[in-house]
């Protein structure tokens, strides 16, 4: 005879379908940043203020090389007037490697 345990049945059971959400990545944040900072005519040193770093943290940050903190997005994105899932993607972890080419085309000082 086979012994199965409770534990056991739950792994042999079907998995129900995971919902995807898709995030907004850091990229994606960066380009309506850009654009959002260009309508409105800011300067990279302006949203320093406004987060209270220094203007190359905020550059970086604000290009998806550093990771903001909640208030810190906030204030970017209230600034911007962006939706707060581009705070979001501001506050997740900074990926290694370089900057991606759409960077260097979109940034201007």
């Amino acid at each position: 005879m086979l012994s199965v345990s409770r534990c056991d049945l739950l792994f042999m059971l079907p998995k129900p379908e995971a919902v995807s959400v898709p995030r907004m990545d850091k990229m994606r944040a960066m380009e309506l940043i850009l654009m959002a900072k260009a309508e409105k005519g800011l300067t990279f040193s302006q949203i320093a203020e406004a987060v209270d770093r220094h203007p190359v943290w905020t550059t970086s940050a604000l290009l998806g090389q550093q990771q903001m903190s909640v208030c810190e997005a906030d204030a970017v994105t209230g600034l911007l007037g962006l939706d707060p899932e581009v705070a979001r993607a501001l506050q997740r972890p900074a990926p290694r490697g370089s900057v991606d080419a759409r960077a260097a085309s979109f940034t201007r000082w």
